[in-house]
């Protein structure tokens, strides 16, 4: 994690200015409450809303689950935090000076200085909060020595679904820097992590988010129901489309370079939104990170721009309602490549792909193969009108994909057993 980036002028300065300003989010480390089981999650990753605090769909739904099997939660946010505790739920630990030491010793090139710094870091929240296991959304080294020291296990909870390749982040990396157990959330993503480490390191476990939506079909919490008005608005509409946008496309890597000129939305999509607007509602939700980072802001004035120019085209408010209550008020889900496809498949949404590297013989084709095998997901080109004939034909599938439904087996007494609660 880079706080202060390689840029210059302005842009360096706005970094630095952002980094001190977080100053004022700051915890005392002895301010963690004793828990059972800790969680650390980047506050980028808490996208959602719970009773008004913003809320990690995957680390706060499985502390929830924890929870009411008797464990108590303690819970920090590593990185910058630019919300106060008090704005996100389970009010989580700030560590911002700490991650601003942190970064500046990386920035100088002095990476094991860091590392052995952040251990330290942790080896105190461990002995404050006496916590007895953690949980982790990212496999910070720094965040692993000091459990392996402090004698506690560590779980890397897999950041979604669907996953064919082993995580480029443990190539290479210190073998003493592994987790020591890993909580898979589906049958793909444990074959591709047993290829790197014994499969008995591997947990498999129900969706912690998905689980939520499974039982109900209009949850209790106020702030996951769509408004009345998006109901009302694409309620005349043949069809309904949720366009799932995603970062990566403007320069980020360079595997995508090229592949949308302007980095956000490609113009044969924009002519199929154009080409359908008597018949085809779109909702359009971005990526969480094109959701809050400043670099977006771009990309978020651009799908507003649309909202505006097209009366097909839904935006508003959309990117922060939860994923499953949408994919209940669609009919088929628009994508590039993200993984929502397998949430979208949960909801018994059939998906087109029209990224062209998961294409034969290409870096992703190995994507979304079990999806395709069942019908669930469509990888088509980029053309207008053949993406307007699919929004305009494709329906809800009769059953889900079962694939993202693992049954509930021993994972969650897995970790309780870790945490020493039974």
């Amino acid at each position: 994690m880079k706080i202060f980036k390689p840029e210059s002028g302005v842009s360096k300065i706005l970094q630095l200015v952002h980094a001190f300003m977080c100053l004022k989010n700051d915890s005392s480390l002895k301010s963690i409450p004793k828990c059972d089981i800790l969680i650390i999650c980047h506050e980028g990753d808490r996208a959602a809303l719970k009773q008004g605090l913003r809320y990690s769909q995957l680390s706060d739904s499985l502390g929830d689950y924890l929870e009411a099997k008797g464990a108590a939660i303690g819970s920090v946010t590593i990185g910058l935090a630019g919300c106060s505790p008090n704005q996100l739920y389970r009010k989580p630990l700030a560590l911002n000076r700490y991650m601003i030491f942190y970064s500046m010793l990386r920035s100088f090139g002095f990476k094991n200085c860091a590392h052995n710094f952040l251990a330290r870091v942790f080896e105190k929240i461990i002995h404050y909060s006496e916590c007895k296991t953690i949980i982790t959304q990212q496999s910070w080294r720094g965040v692993v020595y000091a459990a392996s020291k402090s004698n506690i296990p560590i779980y890397l909870l897999i950041h979604g679904i669907g996953y064919p390749e082993p995580d480029r982040g443990h190539k290479g990396e210190d073998p003493f820097a592994f987790p020591d157990f890993y909580l898979s959330l589906d049958e793909i993503t444990t074959n591709s992590l047993s290829t790197l480490v014994p499969l008995q390191r591997i947990v498999q476990t129900a969706h912690p988010w998905l689980r939520q939506f499974e039982s109900v079909k209009d949850t209790d919490c106020s702030d996951w129901r769509l408004k009345s008005s998006l109901i009302e608005g694409i309620e005349s509409y043949k069809k309904v489309t949720l366009l799932t946008l995603q970062y990566g496309y403007d320069g980020e890597f360079p595997v995508f370079e090229g592949i949308i000129p302007n980095g956000i939305v490609h113009e044969e999509v924009v002519s199929a939104i154009v080409e359908t607007e008597k018949e085809v509602a779109w909702l359009v939700r971005l990526h969480p990170r094109q959701q809050a980072k400043r670099q977006y802001e771009k990309h978020r004035d651009f799908v507003s721009s649309m909202e505006e120019r097209y009366p097909n085209v839904f935006f508003s408010g959309l990117s922060q309602a939860p994923l499953p209550a949408l994919l209940r008020v669609v009919d088929n889900h628009v994508t590039m490549i993200s993984m929502s496809c397998y949430e979208a498949a949960w909801c018994n949404v059939p998906s087109l792909v029209l990224c062209p590297t998961t294409f034969p013989g290409k870096k992703h084709e190995k994507y979304f193969s079990d999806l395709e095998g069942v019908g669930a997901v469509v990888k088509g080109n980029l053309e207008a009108k053949e993406i307007a004939q699919w929004v305009k034909s494709s329906s809800k599938m009769s059953d889900g994909f079962i694939g993202v439904r693992y049954q509930e087996d021993e994972s969650i007494e897995h970790i309780l057993r870790s945490a020493k609660i039974c």
